[in-house]
């Protein structure tokens, strides 16, 4: 499936377009507003609005701007992506999962810094 059509068309894409959205404007209030909106209170239960805004200050520190660059997997409310990242190009995998009720609240958002290498001789 096409990234674009992967992401505008499942309720886990669209929570995926409106956190990068907010995420790559580095705005704290932003973000604290996106994540109390959209993240379940069972998630805000186990990690905290101010854990998470912790958590993305410093993916930001590594990352600055994210971007879409694959669709690994997805469903309606589960995706695998792959982003990389503006500041070194580096890539990390994402997991992210939201609830199958409506507003289907963001319920996993997990990533995995990867590394890549072209070759065992770099």
């Amino acid at each position: 499936m096409d990234t674009q059509i992967a992401l505008i068309t499942t309720p886990v894409g669209r929570r995926v377009i409106g956190w990068l959205a907010v995420f790559n404007r580095h705005n704290a209030d932003r973000l604290r507003q996106y994540i109390v909106e959209n993240y379940s209170a069972d998630v805000l239960e186990t990690i905290s609005v101010d854990e998470w805004l912790e958590f993305y200050d410093e993916l930001y520190a590594s990352t600055e701007k994210l971007r879409v660059y694959q669709v690994a997997a997805s469903d309606e409310h589960h995706t695998i992506l792959l982003m990389q990242a503006q500041k070194d190009e580096a890539f990390t995998l994402h997991v992210v999962r939201v609830s199958a009720e409506y507003p289907h609240h963001l319920t996993e958002h997990t990533y995995q810094p990867i590394e890549v290498r072209i070759s065992d001789d770099q």
